[in-house]
């Protein structure tokens, strides 16, 4: 255990710890975001306001959300070569076989760019959306149009799940636990009626290498909890959705995720569903 940990369970510390920690990743980075948010939306010319230029442009349309569970195949991916598709993480190792790249491709994870930067950089066809910690931090594609990703109380616990669902992308995304969850709010923001999920098992195995379709040296060390909380986040964005005018649909094969309507992709695919 760490001094951190031990620190945090100690019961005569762990209260002071926590109200110091509440009142530097909670208040003072509220305060502080706050102030950068307003700040990128009235400057002139500042790239965080190029999202808004996608504001309701698919609107009607259905797009494809690939994550990376371990279900996800090559051969459901090339099924989609001709749809609306958002890639993320290590979708971005298929692009070389797959003889196309997504759509659109989002990254949030410092730790998942590093793994990835030098694959993501050498494609510049896809519209990257980046969170602001890896715009302000790291070379990024030269097109990647940057967020403002609000971490609500996430840097200070996990103890208590909390989320929203952004209605204006272009202010601020929520963090969901998960790039995903990011990438929802954007293509509810850009206008897609139907959003459709694959590869999204929400059902993480302790074995690091069994974690993701492919295996790039990145695993969560919280995997026993991660499906728990992207779950959480999942239902604030279904209840979110059923008053406005798009569906998450899950077109994963197998998996977790039971909260949205199952679709086969197939069936999808052939106008079946």
């Amino acid at each position: 255990m760490s001094i951190k940990q031990t620190m945090w369970n100690n019961p005569l510390l762990s209260p002071f710890i926590n109200t110091a920690s509440y009142i530097k990743n909670v208040i003072w980075l509220r305060i502080v975001f706050k102030t950068k948010t307003l700040w990128r939306r009235v400057r002139k010319g500042s790239p965080y306001r190029e999202i808004e230029k996608y504001k309701d442009k698919y609107k009607g349309k259905r797009c494809f959300i690939i994550a990376t569970g371990p279900s996800l195949t090559e051969e459901d991916v090339q099924k989609l070569k001709n749809e609306y598709t958002f890639g993320m993480n290590s979708v971005c190792l298929m692009t070389e076989k797959l003889g196309w790249s997504t759509t659109f491709y989002g990254v949030q994870d410092p730790y998942v760019y590093e793994k990835l930067q030098g694959k993501i950089l050498a494609d510049s066809k896809p519209q990257y959306f980046v969170s602001d910690l890896l715009y302000n931090n790291y070379k990024c594609p030269s097109n990647a149009i940057p967020f403002s990703l609000n971490y609500l109380n996430h840097r200070h616990t996990y103890k208590r799940l909390f989320t929203k669902f952004s209605g204006n992308v272009a202010k601020e995304v929520f963090d969901g636990y998960t790039i995903t969850y990011s990438l929802m709010q954007i293509a509810a923001y850009m206008g897609f009626s139907k959003i459709y999920l694959i590869g999204n098992d929400c059902n993480y195995s302790k074995d690091p290498n069994k974690q993701h379709f492919a295996n790039y040296g990145h695993a969560d060390p919280n995997a026993d909890f991660s499906g728990r909380r992207i779950l959480f986040a999942y239902q604030v964005a279904r209840e979110y959705s059923k008053s406005k005018e798009f569906e998450i649909v899950n077109s994963t094969r197998g998996g977790a995720l039971e909260l949205y309507r199952r679709a086969d992709l197939d069936d999808v695919l052939a106008g079946k569903e």
